[in-house]
């Protein structure tokens, strides 16, 4: 799926650089083929600015901090509180769960809340369910992107509840904590 969104995100920009290249062409030139030659430029300079925007790593920096729960911290059902903070106060964070027995398996944590005057963020993190995952250790990560989200769409660097990553999004990522999920 977001295969296809990319790619109607890219043939989109295209129709409307090479709109936009016809127009600025017409009012500048008058024979058609300084016109076809102008819009060629100008659409050519839309998608690559366009290209620049979207695939120049760390042009849109973050930072942020896990506050809790601490390293070590050993938590009693599936359900832990998660908080910290985020510069720039606006930066989308998520959090992301591993558990020690499921190697490379990322699982993406319900949307975090961010006061965006403070930069503080809190949300929940599941630890595994009410069946599975006690007394296993989990590790906890936070990651963040000031990134447009239309750029994170375009970039396949969207997530959402429930995806399971290979590994942590290539984005700005808290120090990982190791929780323990206790046998109640």
């Amino acid at each position: 799926m977001n295969h296809v969104l990319c790619i109607l995100g890219w043939a989109i920009a295209i129709i409307i650089a090479a709109f936009t290249g016809n127009a600025a062409a017409r009012a500048v030139t008058r024979t058609k083929w300084q016109r076809r030659v102008l819009a060629l430029w100008v659409a050519a300079g839309i998608c690559s600015l366009l290209l620049w925007v979207v695939l120049t790593p760390g042009r849109w920096r973050a930072a942020v901090r896990l506050a809790t729960p601490i390293p070590g911290a050993s938590v009693d059902g599936p359900r832990v509180t998660v908080t910290g903070t985020v510069d720039p106060p606006d930066a989308r964070v998520g959090v992301i769960v591993n558990p020690e027995t499921a190697v490379d398996s990322w699982w993406v944590q319900d949307k975090i809340k961010v006061d965006v005057q403070s930069g503080r963020w809190s949300g929940i993190a599941r630890l595994g369910n009410d069946m599975a995952g006690s007394e296993v250790t989990f590790s906890v990560m936070a990651f963040a992107s000031s990134e447009p989200w239309i750029l994170q769409v375009l970039g396949h660097r969207s997530f959402h509840a429930g995806q399971i990553l290979k590994a942590p999004p290539p984005a700005a990522q808290s120090d990982v904590v190791l929780v323990y999920r206790s046998g109640k």
